[in-house]
């Protein structure tokens, strides 16, 4: 039963299937309830109705409006009965989310009750309470649209003295979290014009250029380098003009660090644009044919068309799903890459595209160094 239960927990538990496999079973005394439910008792008290637990947890459902709420965050499993009943309203149309701190258990309730057809006909995720605030992120990834349908945290009375310590946090991680997701849409929404039309102009590029797809794995087990526009760029710059490292490694650059690279003889192999905006035609200004011939620029079709009319060397395009979509059986494979939210995310890509193996990062600060 427990197998059982952990493998319909899904891909995106899997953090937590593992903390309940290492963990020892909490001790549990088992009754059954007048409707035939076990219900389970730690220290001698229930974690659901005696009687009706079952009913209990449709009490518990019908208080919630899912009509308003796509997002249900529960804070404490109980017995289950009513999380149960949240998987069975809400299906794939919403997302349930628990916390739970205690793995033993868990591992007790899921030894014992089924729950198999719950959490595998819906959308669930678990957290213990103690995760960083990026595991919130990293677990709720792809799911930002539900996300920002609505929210709802609910305390479930059988739990809330021992899910009290972690309560905070745990309340913390999920606002943050729709607060981003809020952000992440509305910069979507804003920006989806533009972006359309940056892909259409760069149409005739993409269907009658190269792609980036012919490459793929041609760097196998290669030191990949990302080279980003951090301030600690600046001090490690000299590394990248160590004698013999273009032909040891594969050097993946932003576009705002190319002409910096160029102007110290430094020639990466490939530079990444994204940027929508036509200010980025600045990071090209004054270059030669001669001086980028052997440095590929890798576009996504989303970035300004000023910039791959702007560069006078090799230009790869990625995968557009919009232009594919548009083109249907004409489309080519032109090599489809991560999604990402900047440009250092897009060299990441290219460089495990290419097979880069390990990749190693530079001017990627993600903050202010050296008392900037």
């Amino acid at each position: 039963m427990l197998e059982r239960n952990l493998a319909a927990l899904g891909d995106r538990n899997l953090d937590i299937v593992r903390a309940i496999r290492e963990a020892e079973a909490a001790r549990v005394e088992w009754a059954t309830a007048t409707d035939g439910s076990f219900v389970p008792l730690v220290e001698g008290r229930a974690l659901a109705s005696r009687h009706q637990p079952s009913q209990e947890a449709t009490t518990f459902a019908d208080a919630i409006d899912l009509r308003e709420k796509a997002v249900v965050a529960v804070l404490g499993f109980g017995a289950g009965y009513h999380i149960r009943e949240l998987c069975h309203r809400l299906r794939r149309t919403g997302l349930v989310v628990v916390l739970e701190p205690e793995m033993g258990l868990l591992r007790a309730v899921l030894s014992r009750v089924d729950f198999t057809d719950s959490f595998s006909t819906a959308n669930i995720l678990f957290f213990r309470g103690d995760e960083e605030l990026g595991r919130y992120a990293e677990r709720f990834a792809g799911a930002e649209g539900v996300l920002i349908q609505g929210t709802e945290l609910v305390e479930h009375p059988a739990s809330k003295a021992r899910v009290a310590p972690v309560a905070k946090a745990f309340a913390h991680g999920v606002t943050e979290t729709v607060r981003a997701a809020r952000v992440t849409a509305a910069t979507g929404l804003a920006r989806s014009a533009q972006t359309v039309r940056a892909v259409l102009a760069n149409a005739r590029r993409y269907v009658g250029g190269e792609g980036l797809a012919p490459l793929a794995g041609l760097a196998q087990g290669r030191l990949g380098i990302v080279v980003s526009a951090g301030p600690s760029l600046r001090r490690n710059l000299h590394l990248l003009a160590t004698p013999g490292l273009r032909e040891r490694a594969v050097i993946v650059a932003t576009q705002t660090v190319l002409k910096p690279l160029l102007a110290e003889g430094i020639r990466p192999h490939f530079v990444a644009a994204l940027d929508w905006h036509r200010i980025s035609q600045r990071f090209y200004d004054g270059l030669r044919a001669s001086d980028v011939e052997d440095t590929t620029l890798v576009l996504d079709p989303q970035a300004n068309p000023i910039i791959a009319q702007s560069y006078p060397g090799p230009v790869r395009a990625i995968s557009a799903p919009h232009l594919d979509a548009l083109l249907g059986p004409l489309a080519r494979d032109m090599g489809r890459l991560p999604a990402g939210a900047t440009v250092a995310h897009l060299c990441y890509q290219i460089a495990r595209f290419l097979g880069c193996n390990p990749v190693a990062l530079i001017g990627q600060d993600l903050g202010f160094t050296d008392g900037v």
